[in-house]
């Protein structure tokens, strides 16, 4: 169920590039960071902006406790070991070193890289160009990434990119990234801090959800956060970014 459309913090951008839904009990913030080509200039700018809200709004999310994963097409090639030659990126601004900083600020609030933590000496690449035969050569970078919440990282048992997609007829020119994870508890187990009495139905709600987490409701009358975070997962989860 939907909980959040666009990125909080500029009410006056138009851009379509975060949406987020609670699913099985996670909320997934699904984003598209902007390229910011050319750098420098105020396309640049409106990256680092952008980026400086997604700090913002992460760090609600930690905060709130619920378990979170934040997926998609970052354009971030964080480390040199991201990208086949580090040389011919050096004046891109996915690999400017001001995005890599705000890229690598954000893990350090407390999310997992889940690619880079479970295989942290592999060359995995998501993005391949479409000429000269980058594919074939495996001349990529990565720059769709999974960055689960602490309440979501220990229960990770895999992550990886399907290089399958790449190879078919007129492709896009990423691959999806998934990974899966252990069995969770139902979320409203998890939820920190004291309820309060919901205005309409006087039933309980958390008060620790960030705002976009906050009770949305259909036009029945259905609480999807709540109703989601009674799920139980059967075996093992999976997402694509």
């Amino acid at each position: 169920m939907e909980t959040c459309r666009g990125l909080p913090g500029d009410p006056d951008d138009s851009h379509s590039r975060y949406i987020e839904a609670a699913v099985c009990g996670i909320l997934i913030g699904n984003l598209y960071l902007p390229n910011g080509n050319p750098w420098p200039g105020p396309k640049f700018d409106y990256k680092l902006a952008w980026m400086d809200r997604l700090h913002e709004h992460a760090r609600a999310l930690l905060d709130s406790g619920v378990p979170a994963m934040l997926i998609g097409d970052f354009n971030v090639i964080p480390t040199d070991e991201d990208v086949y030659k580090p040389e011919r990126w050096a004046k891109d601004a996915l690999y400017s070193p001001e995005a890599r900083a705000k890229f690598a600020e954000l893990v350090a609030q407390g999310w997992t890289d889940a690619i880079r933590t479970l295989h942290p000496d592999e060359r995995i690449y998501t993005f391949w160009h479409y000429w000269r035969n980058a594919f074939e050569r495996n001349a990529g970078i990565r720059i769709d990434h999974l960055l689960p919440s602490p309440p979501l990282a220990p229960r990770l048992k895999a992550a990886g990119v399907d290089r399958t997609p790449r190879g078919w007829e007129k492709p896009s020119d990423h691959a999806p990234a998934w990974w899966k994870s252990k069995c969770l508890e139902p979320l409203e187990r998890r939820v920190r801090g004291p309820l309060v009495r919901d205005a309409v139905t006087s039933e309980p709600v958390s008060t620790r959800f960030p705002r976009s987490a906050a009770i949305y409701r259909d036009n029945r009358g259905i609480d999807p956060v709540r109703g989601l975070a009674a799920w139980k997962f059967q075996g093992n989860s999976s997402a694509l970014a």
